[in-house]
């Protein structure tokens, strides 16, 4: 299917303000005040009350505040809203304060006659208020009319980049409600603005969750296509709820999803919750946790048998029916009262999304119209967003490392807002995360299911593996956003290294490039160095087993053990160092967070070192940060600087001594690393945060380090990790020679049912 619906790019099709509170997380439409002195509440619309002398700005703010508008086409704009003032709405240029065109909309209070309008600029107000006291606006304006009378307009672009702005004055207190505003290619006339659609294409809207907002998103011209949605789980049975109640809300019709929800065999009730209170979901039970690749090659292999026919068991709790497909389980099933064989139509799109995400009511839509706007796309993902930083872009899809161990996103830790230079609607991607990806069905037949890898690389090796084997693309539809929790400090990699570790080699052996297959191991057996150099001999244990599995074959979910001893807090971090020491520790470094991605604003230093003090005051607290500036705050009994640089400081006699002599320097710190490690200053070092810099974690015999909840302690032991050292280098030499006498079939990547 062409370009031919779409009438802008990188724009909201019906941007609403029906958002609990604006916030970073309302990415379409942000405030732009100097002053605190505003309150926003919700209504039914978005309520604003100003209180200060200068106006409230709320600006269009999603990928740098801008929209496309092309310039040959007509367009139209409304507002409901309800307020004791005059509004002014104004569409911009970016980067200047003066409006290409703006609006005064009258105070909803008013009684307009018909030739009042004109002090209004001429603008129509339609004094039937459906909304009881709502206000409903509209006018029509093009683009090319702004090229005669302003120089900010680009006569050479197709698209225009534009935004908009509504400006709130003093309310005195009184709330402001803005129910709705729409942009929209015109094609309307001013009396049917607000009842659009016996104007609009005749689309599928039978579903009383779709609104007149979503009627108005033109993507198809027949209905909308029909989705199956596949859905992993295993032991969240809140996170689903909360999702499958999300899906309830989105903009698009309930009746055209066929929502699958695969069990990894969750013993927390998640069985029962779906049954009770979700029965209109599909169920797929595994009688054991396969993993994100086990669950959705489940999910697969039922989409590939929906044209052929299948066992359905009838299933009664009480007044309850729920139909549950067990045809990949052999399992008796003594509940179900009898059996149906039915043939359903596979439907064209399937929806891979993560048990945890946090969706958008647009979320689907949107890679529902990437699909449809180019029959050469075959998987369209999402914008992941950071849901504690809810206005980060962490990931935008991104491509696995050619010959190196890891992948490169297309966005990291990039505010929204700042993304100034994005005007596409989609990016190509080597690879679409499954936290959120919608994908042609037809391609699970040609290219096959995903690998046997359990977690990890799966859907990124899926995704390559389509383009290589098809020759369609995989894109981002940069108006489609999840939030979701990240990796990082709040969930540290752990056994996650093992699997990265098998299915990178697995990856790169599938595509026969024995160069980077050398290379990742390499890298990999690094990594598990670094970790015996930080005490962590259970994280380098999951490299050397990654390495190892991956030649002898092995797949799927694998034993994995922890040799670190968790402690819930600080009082058990002390008592478990005197049960073995008969005292206290005499000296205890806490390191202080090292960035702002990492520092989520709550001083758990402080906190750290008054429970010290507490328990053991005799105890020397010493604070040490990788930040030597003022800013730190110095709450122990003494600070200790681990900045690098701090250490070829005495040495910079002349002006670029640090320049000529960066070797030098370089030896410098390794020999404070390598006497950290032979010699600790104390006896402890608490780490709040994840961190593996080798200084921070030597400082003392014992670290504890805070990861998921809980600290995970580690003793030095440099004799055992001398020995591990030397056997790791010598296992690799025969792994790298294996490798060298192996052959790999490039054909081993289709995974057959």
């Amino acid at each position: 299917m062409s370009n031919r619906y779409p009438a802008w790019n990188n724009m909201i099709a019906y941007p609403d303000f029906e958002v609990d509170f604006l916030n970073e997380k309302s990415l379409f439409w942000r405030i732009e005040a100097s002053h605190p002195f505003y309150t926003v509440n919700k209504y039914e619309a978005l309520k604003v009350s100003n209180y200060y002398h200068e106006p409230i700005v709320i600006k269009n703010g999603l990928w740098g505040s801008r929209i496309f508008l092309e310039s040959d086409k007509h367009y139209a704009i409304g507002l409901k809203y309800k307020s004791n003032i005059r509004l002014y709405i104004g569409l911009y240029q970016h980067g200047s304060n003066t409006p290409l065109k703006n609006w005064v909309l009258p105070p909803s209070t008013e009684n307009l006659g018909n030739n009042d309008s004109v002090a209004y600029n001429s603008i129509s107000v339609d004094s039937n208020r459906a909304d009881g006291q709502m206000m409903q606006w509209h006018d029509t304006f093009s683009v090319h009319d702004f090229f005669n009378g302003s120089l900010f307009c680009n006569k050479n672009l197709h698209l225009q980049p534009l935004h908009i702005k509504i400006v709130i004055p003093d309310t005195a207190g009184e709330f402001v409600e803005l129910a709705g505003l729409y942009l929209e290619e015109s094609y309307l006339d001013r009396e049917s603005f607000f009842n659009r659609d016996s104007k609009l294409p005749k689309i599928d809207t039978k579903s009383s969750n779709i609104d007149s907002r979503a009627s108005g998103m033109d993507i198809c011209s027949t209905q909308f296509p029909e989705i199956a949605v596949g859905i992993v789980t295993y032991n969240r049975e809140k996170n689903i709820a909360t999702l499958l109640e999300q899906m309830k809300k989105i903009n698009y019709p309930l009746d055209r999803l066929k929502i699958f929800v695969v069990d990894n065999a969750s013993t927390d009730g998640t069985d029962t919750l779906l049954k009770q209170k979700f029965p209109e979901v599909t169920v797929l039970r595994n009688s054991e946790n396969l993993g994100g690749a086990g669950g959705f090659n489940r999910f697969f292999k039922h989409l590939a048998s929906m044209n052929q026919q299948r066992p359905i068991l009838k299933i009664q709790q009480g007044s309850l029916n729920q139909e549950i497909d067990y045809s990949n389980d052999e399992s008796d099933h003594p509940e179900a009262v009898n059996t149906e064989f039915v043939n359903n139509q596979l439907p064209p799109f399937g929806w891979l999304i993560d048990d945890d995400a946090v969706i958008d009511k647009n979320t689907l839509i949107y890679l529902v119209r990437a699909l449809l706007s180019d029959d050469s796309i075959a998987v369209a993902g999402s914008v992941m967003m950071d849901l504690e930083n809810p206005s980060t872009v962490y990931e935008a899809g991104g491509d696995l490392f050619k010959d190196s161990f890891g992948w490169r996103a297309n966005i990291l830790h990039t505010d929204a807002g700042n993304l100034m230079h994005v005007k596409e609607s989609m990016w190509d991607s080597g690879y679409a995360g499954a936290y959120s990806l919608l994908f042609r069905t037809e391609v699970i037949h040609k290219v096959g299911i995903w690998r046997d890898y359990f977690l990890h690389v799966d859907d990124c090796e899926w995704c390559i593996r389509i383009q290589r084997m098809t020759g369609k693309r995989v894109v981002i539809a940069l108006d489609s956003l999840i939030w979701h929790i990240l990796q990082g400090s709040k969930k540290p990699f752990t056994t996650l290294r093992y699997y990265e570790t098998r299915n990178f080699l697995d990856y790169f052996a599938s595509c026969d490039d024995k160069k980077a297959l050398l290379k990742v191991m390499v890298q990999t057996m690094l990594m598990g160095l670094k970790q015996l150099s930080i005490k962590r001999d259970d994280l380098c244990h999951f490299h050397s087993k990654g390495i190892e599995d991956f030649l002898e074959g092995r797949f799927g979910k694998q034993p994995l053990e922890r040799s670190a001893l968790f402690l819930s807090g600080i009082p058990d971090l002390l008592d478990e160092y005197k049960k073995y020491n008969g005292r206290y520790p005499e000296k205890i470094f806490v390191v202080t967070e090292i960035n702002s991605y990492m520092n989520d604003g709550v001083d758990h230093e402080g906190s750290i070192i008054a429970q010290i003090r507490e328990i053991s005051p005799e105890t020397i607290v010493v604070e040490a940060s990788m930040n030597n500036d003022d800013r730190c705050l110095r709450r122990g009994d003494r600070f200790r600087s681990l900045d690098p640089s701090s250490i070829a400081f005495p040495f910079m006699i002349r002006k670029n001594f640090h320049v000529r002599n960066r070797l030098f320097i370089k030896i410098l710190i390794a020999i404070k690393m390598v006497k950290e490690f032979f010699l600790p200053s104390g006896e402890m070092v608490v780490l709040p945060f994840w961190n593996e810099s080798i200084v921070p974690n030597n400082l003392g015999i014992y670290t504890a380090v805070f990861e998921n909840g809980q600290y995970s302690l580690y003793k030095k032991n440099c004799t055992k990790a001398m020995r591990d050292i030397l056997k790791i280098i010598w296992q690799s030499c025969f792994q790298a020679l294996k490798i060298v006498r192996s052959k790999f079939n490039p054909k081993a990547s289709h995974v057959n049912f």
